[in-house]
């Protein structure tokens, strides 16, 4: 796959690569002309609805990659909720989207047809296609945060320019999913644009990451409640040195934490910082349990105003100052600590949680007139 940095075209592959690994499913492994075969399925599938839009929710990680570059080469604008709840289904319901995927009953979905015709993968221009990442808002609703594919393809190259040299040509695991922009980004398209292999399962337990880890160099990306729960009787030791980075984003890590992993795994995690609507803003390692400031990714600019920490970067929609609902503290280097939110969402295990929701789903519940929520 090549990317032209200045134009943001997105080629989604070559013709001369068709042999290389793209993925792996469990024992499977999964050929590049295998994924382009998949992707025409969902291209030729995609030309023939009417929809505009698709909602794409879809656990595998290779039939997920292959139906998101299948709707943009038809010119499909792709909605990436983080979860397939009742009201999360509604609010796209009412966007006229076609559903594709593990949408529960209620929701038809579609389901891809053989290729009608098997057409060369031509180059995309990622500035005209949108990618809506539909996450909590700090209301309790869905928020649906828009984002251009050359927005997030930035992000790709600043993540390979500050971290390729250290994973080299490591596979990509994940215990996150990649309908959140942390493993979208991560598991799915840092690997394709720069030939890495990702394991298309996001595994749940670390008995399965310690199977994985056995059998190659491997880059995990994780996030805190799966590394705080890394269980000290299971053989690391053995693998470690197959771990090439651990990756950690989504919420907080402990230090105790991160303390355990660099233990465990022989070295201490990255640790990432961002959101779905600013993307990567900063990384950080804390090594031998000592915390560490945050420090902003190159071409990332951060400033405070009135204490809330403002970033102004080209992973954002344009070149305005976005305010962060994160208060922050600057050291005469420019690096940052976080001080706490400034709005009313909780990250409990990595999840946004609406404190405003909870209160209302109190208040519906009809034994509570008002109700305030606090941490």
């Amino acid at each position: 796959m090549s990317v032209a940095v200045d134009s943001f075209v997105f080629h989604p592959f070559s013709q001369s690569d068709t042999n290389r690994t793209v993925a792996r499913r469990g024992q499977h492994v999964i050929s590049a002309s295998e994924f382009v075969a998949r992707l025409n399925v969902w291209r030729c599938t995609f030309d023939e609805i009417a929809n505009t839009a698709v909602a794409l929710y879809e656990p595998d990680g290779v039939e997920f990659a292959a139906a998101l570059v299948g709707a943009w080469s038809a010119g499909k604008t792709v909605y990436l909720p983080g979860d397939i709840q009742p009201e999360t289904c509604r609010a796209l319901q009412t966007l006229n989207v076609a559903f594709v995927g593990a949408f529960p009953d209620g929701f038809e979905t579609l389901t891809s047809r053989a290729a009608t015709l098997e057409r060369l993968l031509e180059p995309l221009d990622a500035d005209d296609i949108t990618v809506i990442i539909f996450t909590s808002g700090s209301t309790g609703a869905p928020q649906a945060v828009p984002k251009r594919l050359s927005q997030l393809l930035a992000e790709v190259h600043t993540l390979e320019k500050t971290f390729g040299a250290r994973i080299g040509n490591s596979d990509m695991v994940a215990t996150v999913s990649h309908q959140h922009i942390y493993g979208l980004l991560f598991k799915i398209l840092w690997p394709l644009v720069y030939h890495r292999t990702f394991v298309a399962e996001s595994l749940a337990y670390p008995e399965q990451l310690l199977r994985v880890l056995a059998d190659r160099k491997t880059a995990i990306i994780s996030g805190p409640a799966h590394l705080k729960r890394l269980s000290n009787t299971l053989d690391w030791k053995s693998v470690r040195h197959n771990v090439s980075a651990t990756f950690s984003s989504g919420g907080p890590l402990p230090l105790s934490a991160a303390s355990n992993v660099e233990l465990l795994l022989g070295s201490a995690p990255i640790e990432v910082y961002g959101s779905s609507e600013t993307g990567g803003v900063a990384s950080r390692q804390c090594v031998n349990g000592v915390a560490a400031p945050w420090t902003p990714f190159v071409g990332v600019e951060v400033t405070a105003h009135d204490n809330q920490l403002a970033v102004r970067s080209p992973h954002l929609p344009d070149h305005e100052w976005f305010l962060v609902p994160d208060s922050a503290s600057f050291d005469a280097l420019g690096n940052f600590t976080l001080l706490g939110r400034v709005d009313r969402i909780a990250k409990i295990e990595g999840k946004r949680v609406s404190l405003v929701g909870i209160e209302d789903a109190l208040i519906k519940g009809g034994l509570i007139a008002e109700a305030r929520v606090m941490q």
